[in-house]
């Protein structure tokens, strides 16, 4: 169903060239960081099982932890939350569980050691803090938007 005035016809599939070529820079930048993290990890067995360890450990948290519990509380919003607020705190939780899953070991003191004392200087849960009451923030403002818009149209 399309809206009245909207055209999909002669538009390409897939959302054209601009796409395309967004999706080529991000496949060359993921081609050079796997270059580069080779390049520094041959030779040296203890980095790479280290590398890969954190790598394999970032990808199991996502998709043990963030992904079910993202998807448990957008089901849980859906049968109480209207439909313009849904999307925005979804966006939400993947902001702050993505940034919260990466900075898990500076919330917990992690890598600080005492002959370098300028390590985790700052209180990582003053910024935590500060990046979930603006997370907060967003979607409010994006959920009174789309809120505002559908009524709007309706």
């Amino acid at each position: 169903m399309s809206r009245a005035g909207s055209s999909t016809r002669g538009a390409p599939a897939g959302g054209g060239t601009g796409r395309l070529a967004l999706g080529c820079v991000g496949v060359a930048l993921v081609a050079y960081g796997g270059w580069l993290l080779a390049a520094e990890l041959l030779g040296d067995r203890a980095a790479s099982t280290s590398a890969l360890l954190w790598l394999a450990g970032g990808a199991l948290l996502h998709d043990l932890v963030l992904v079910p519990a993202t998807v448990l509380v957008s089901w849980l919003a859906a049968r109480v939350l209207p439909g313009p607020w849904r999307a925005a705190l979804a966006g939400g939780l993947v902001v702050l569980g993505s940034t919260t899953l990466v900075a898990v070991p500076l919330l917990v003191g992690i890598g600080g050691y005492e002959p370098n004392t300028t390590l985790l200087s700052r209180d990582y849960w003053q910024g935590w803090w500060a990046l979930a009451v603006a997370t907060g923030l967003g979607v409010v403002v994006v959920g009174l938007v789309r809120q505002r818009r559908s009524a709007r149209h309706a």
